[in-house]
């Protein structure tokens, strides 16, 4: 009688979870993912969540504060000129006209592709990823754009901003007059 070793054989389905998950070691580029631990992130001060934040995207807090800047610059500038000259309340040149809606327009599609990056950046996209969006050109592009009309807009916001003030002053005044 021959004697009969027990091999260590495996099922089909043994390997197979076992490839599994070494797999879920490895990520979408062949590298080894890092194991994520948990940390409540509710229990850290201010200071310490803007480290972090800087250690993970130090970009961040200055497209965040670029984001603000523009945005206000849309909301306080821009838009109240292109309101109160649709409602015939300011008279503009049509270059002015033109000039105030290409701004307009540039600083939506900035704004939306800052907004597209950081929400990128929050979901802790790889860089590589990341680097290569096209919303990265966009934002280059208009970067360079806005930074091509900063003489001019420079030249033209304190006019701006008194014709606006001027016509809301007036709208108050006519107002009261009722």
């Amino acid at each position: 009688k021959k004697k009969k070793k027990k091999k260590d054989v495996r099922t089909q389905e043994e390997v197979m979870t076992e490839f599994d998950a070494a797999l879920d070691q490895i990520g979408p580029f062949g590298k080894v993912t890092r194991e994520k631990v948990s940390k409540d992130l509710s229990k850290l001060t201010i200071d310490e969540k803007l480290a972090r934040l800087v250690e993970l995207a130090p970009e961040a807090l200055d497209l965040c504060s670029e984001v603000e800047t523009r945005s206000q610059e849309l909301e306080e500038v821009v838009k109240p000129a292109l309101l109160a000259h649709a409602a015939g309340d300011i008279e503009l040149h049509p270059s002015g006209l033109e000039y105030l809606q290409l701004r307009h327009r540039l600083l939506l599609v900035y704004l939306l592709n800052l907004g597209y990056y950081l929400y990128l950046r929050a979901l802790k996209t790889p860089t590589s990823l990341v680097a290569a969006h096209p919303c990265i050109r966009q934002i280059v592009r208009l970067r360079a754009q806005l930074a091509e009309l900063e003489p001019l807009h420079t030249e033209l916001e304190p006019a701006i901003i008194e014709s606006v003030a001027a016509a809301a002053a007036a709208a108050v005044d006519d107002d009261d007059d009722d």
